[in-house]
């Protein structure tokens, strides 16, 4: 199990980063460039005006370029702490920071600084006087709720309605429709009953992430949270003792973050957002509290990877120049490259086509026939912005020059032949422009029809594998930025939903800068996804064998189903079905089951099981040793009967199996267009502190080995 999840988070995060590279707007580039915006460019001119080589390599660890990139990503949430020890380097002494190239950057470095508002209170004493800032939810407003969501519904009803009656009996089975309007049309509504409907529009399927699916999802969630503080005589009072709760947590928690701390304030500052008590301060103190829990780097050669290629294309040549019909062939060779443009709000990926293209053709002009042959150098360009909205490009442009030779001019007469000569010649430089024109409307029209396919397939995955599952629950990430150098693509995430808190500070230290994919990734995002993605799922011993034989994993014998074994089940806990801890060297990963079958018997106590790893390099990837034996432990402080301990240890049996003593990692494996730059040997691995970082190198003597000479997928 914990092989299967921790590849499904790494297998999930990469293919985010790699949706990602093909994901874009055109929106980003436009408008007034924000402050970190303005330091990221003026950066970026100095990186470009050093040029590559140690000379650059050395500037960029002295004035902490890395750092300073990550604080640029953090935007409004960057450390003004940080940033004052990075402008402290570029005011120093050294040599060459007088020139205009670096006092660019420090002056807007500078100006950023004074915009940053410094001076904020200790997270636990804004609440200091939020006592008396209770504001009851009266009758009024969950009636108004409910007109809203009833409104919701009834345009919910018009759109499966229109999908035909099968597709509508279906949706309305799945979603409980009677429940649904039987409850809103109730004196006093069961708030269980709606909650149940609640979790049907919250469970993932797939169409639940249209709108009018998501407006009934958020419609439902406002009505049952306001009528059920409407409808609480003791609120107040329930206020109070939250809030002092809340204090007492966030003192702890920001002596000591820790996960258990992080879980309680977190569900505090959500029941207060349920009500929507004080909401300015909920914000103020989740914008103090949380910073990005992933960061992903993808360096350029890796992205190249998966797109350069070599063209080499022979297809007829038909064209009309100056009134001379042309025919022939032609041969384009040469190759499609990318760069990585500098932009902080999206990665911009440049595709660039390098190439010649040699034609032998033949010209009929009325009596007149002409041979020649012509060399045509070709410079193509497209650009892909990139973030997590979508995909979409630009029009490719295209440079071409050509340079034509008569081989022969034919006519049916000497007289008629000598008159086409001298024409010919004389039109030799027009002609040439012309088909240069013509030339670059070909290659340009050729690189946007071939990248129609690249950017279906891109929308399609992203849509698929991380839109889908997180927008039918509304659960993207609260933070989603991309950016990129012109050495790397940089991915910054933070998850944290109203009920959670994300990373307490930032990665210990930059992930390095010779990896081809790098990965910082804090325990909160694998605990936060996974309280998304799986809580309140119940899953069989058939389909934990399907997953393990999905992913390639040997089934233990324990495990497989034969008639002799009881069949079991386990239903994960709505919170924290699955947690990740993060200590020096170690990691320790603890599912949460609320109930559990075995055979015909049912049990509803709720169990924790877990284990502790410790990781180390292995020769290519992670080696996990699992410290001790499984610990399997009820929640509830019930004395158990026999019933539950011999529940014990059949649970302990099957994990045992799923926690399996050693894990060693081959690599990184890949899939799609980057299978063949795999697998990815480790190169770096820190785990320390709530905090992994992970760095992966491509094989030195891998290069893109793809057969495109007859081009079904080169631009050519």
């Amino acid at each position: 199990m914990f092989r299967s999840t921790v590849a499904k988070f790494s297998s999930w995060a990469i293919a985010l980063l790699v949706a990602a590279i093909f994901s874009c707007t055109a929106d980003h580039v436009q408008g007034q460039d924000s402050l970190p915006q303005q330091v990221f460019k003026a950066q970026q001119s100095l990186g470009q005006w050093l040029g590559e080589g140690k000379k650059r390599q050395g500037w960029d660890d002295y004035l902490q370029s890395d750092t300073l990139l990550t604080q640029i990503q953090l935007g409004d949430k960057a450390s003004p702490e940080v940033l004052e020890k990075i402008l402290l380097q570029y005011q120093s002494n050294a040599p060459g920071l007088k020139l205009p190239q670096f006092v660019l950057v420090q002056t807007k470095l500078a100006n950023w600084i004074e915009a940053i508002d410094v001076e904020k209170k200790p997270v636990a004493e804004i609440f200091a006087d939020a006592q008396s800032q209770f504001q009851p939810v009266t009758a009024e407003q969950a009636a108004a709720a409910k007109s809203k969501l009833e409104a919701a519904i009834g345009l919910l009803e018009k759109y499966i309605h229109n999908s035909g009656s099968a597709t509508e009996q279906g949706w309305k089975s799945y979603l409980r429709w009677d429940d649904l309007t039987q409850q809103l049309a109730a004196e006093s509504p069961d708030l269980g009953m709606l909650e149940r409907c609640y979790l049907r529009f919250h469970s993932g399927a797939k169409g639940l992430e249209y709108p009018q699916f998501a407006n009934v999802r958020r419609a439902l969630r406002r009505y049952i949270d306001l009528q059920f503080f409407a409808s609480t005589e003791q609120y107040k009072e329930m206020y109070e003792m939250q809030l002092g709760l809340l204090v007492e947590s966030l003192k702890k928690y920001t002596e000591d973050p820790n996960a258990d701390d992080a879980a309680a304030v977190g569900a505090q500052l959500g029941w207060l957002a349920q009500g929507g008590q004080i909401p300015e301060l909920v914000k103020s103190a989740r914008d103090s509290l949380n910073y990005p829990n992933l960061f992903v780097t993808a360096s350029e050669r890796f992205v190249g990877y998966g797109i350069d290629r070599k063209v080499d294309d022979t297809k007829p040549v038909r064209d009309n120049i100056l009134g001379t019909s042309i025919y022939g062939t032609g041969r384009t060779v040469g190759d499609l490259k990318i760069n990585l443009i500098p932009n902080a709000a999206a990665a911009q990926v440049q595709l660039v086509l390098d190439a010649v293209t040699r034609t032998n053709n033949v010209g009929r002009n009325g009596p007149v026939t002409v041979h020649s042959s012509g060399v045509t150098s070709v410079l193509g360009k497209k650009s892909l912005l990139v973030d997590a909205n979508g995909v979409s490009d630009t029009r490719a442009t295209a440079d071409c020059r050509t340079s034509s030779t008569f081989n022969s001019i034919r006519a049916n007469s000497g007289l008629v032949r000598n008159i086409a000569t001298n024409k010919a010649y004389q039109q030799k430089s027009q002609a040439e422009a012309i088909a240069s024109q013509h030339a670059e409307q070909r290659v340009a029209s050729r690189m946007d029809a071939e990248t129609v396919q690249l950017v279906r397939d891109a929308n399609t995955r992203l849509r698929k594998e991380i839109r889908q599952p997180l927008d039918s629950r509304d659960e993207f990430p609260e933070i989603f930025e991309i950016s990129s150098t012109t050495d790397a693509v940089h991915v910054v995430m933070m998850k944290a939903n109203r009920f959670q808190l994300a990373a307490p500070t930032l990665p210990p230290a930059p992930a390095p800068s010779s990896t081809d994919i790098g990965v910082q990734l804090h325990e909160s995002m694998p605990t936060n996804m996974g309280e998304v993605l799986l809580g309140g799922i119940k899953l069989t011993d058939v389909k934990l064998v399907e997953l393990l034989k999905e992913r390639g994993t040997e089934v233990p014998e324990e495990l497989q189903i034969t008639p002799e074994k009881d069949p079991w089940s386990i239903t994960f806990d709505y919170q924290r079905p699955v947690e990740v801890r993060f200590g020096q060297d170690r990691i320790e990963i603890s599912i949460r089951g609320r109930q559990f079958t075995r055979g015909e018997s049912e049990f509803n106590n709720p169990a924790r099981i877990s284990a502790v790893y410790l990781v180390e390099r292995g020769e290519k990837g992670a080696k996990l040793t699992r410290e001790g034996d499984v610990t399997v432990e009820y929640l509830s402080r019930e004395r158990q009967g026999i019933r539950d301990i011999t529940l014990k240890t059949f649970l302990h049996k099957k994990f045992e199996a799923l926690f399996e003593p050693e894990i060693v990692g081959e690599g990184l494996k890949l899939k799609g267009r980057w299978e063949g730059a795999g697998p990815l040997q480790l190169e770096e691995l820190v785990v320390s502190d709530g905090w992994a970082t992970l760095g992966w190198v491509m094989p030195v003597k891998k290069t893109a080995n793809k057969d495109l000479a007859s081009g079904a997928n080169s631009v050519k």
